[in-house]
């Protein structure tokens, strides 16, 4: 976390601040857009909500602040982490109310189901000798402990200095 000092002198420097003007950083500026727009295209799904995953992706940076490439790609990996893990989320709450629904005499079609239950019966489908939401569950610990790895090395480099790299 930003100290408050560090915080106000960002916003002091920040209003003086006109942009970039080298070509080379007005091209860099120019990327941002691309860059986190091609990741939102690789992460977020058919049915879910792009600009919800960019405000994941942004409550990440404006957490971590990267320094260097190394960092920005821990915090974008961040973001795919929280936003899996809450794709899992809303994937078990589908599995759960779907299944209840199927005990309905008609219950709804395939297709009017939402896309977290869509999600679900493609996932049980892929594995039907699974137990689909044990395994749901394996997958939202295994994202959390990659978070929390990821996380504890970028804060780790950031305190360093220095670009941290596991091995």
């Amino acid at each position: 976390m930003s100290s408050q000092k560090r915080i106000d002198a960002s916003r002091a420097n920040g209003k003086l601040s006109r942009g970039p003007v080298t070509e080379a950083g007005k091209a860099n500026s120019a990327r941002n857009r691309t860059l986190h727009g091609f990741l939102c295209n690789t992460a977020v799904l058919q049915g879910e909500d792009k600009k919800e995953f960019i405000r994941v992706l942004a409550a990440e940076l404006a957490e971590f602040e990267p320094e260097n490439h190394v960092q920005l790609q821990m915090v974008q990996s961040l973001a795919m982490l929280n936003w899996r893990k809450m794709r899992i989320w809303a994937i078990q709450h589908a599995a759960l109310a779907g299944e209840i629904r199927n005990q309905e005499p008609n219950p709804p079609d395939l297709l009017d189901r939402d896309m977290a239950y869509r999600a679900y019966a493609a996932y049980k489908q892929m594995h039907p000798d699974r137990h689909c939401i044990q395994i749901l569950h394996r997958y939202e610990v295994s994202c959390q402990h990659q978070y929390q790895a990821i996380r504890r090395d970028l804060l780790a480099a950031k305190a360093r200095g220095a670009i941290s790299i596991r091995t």
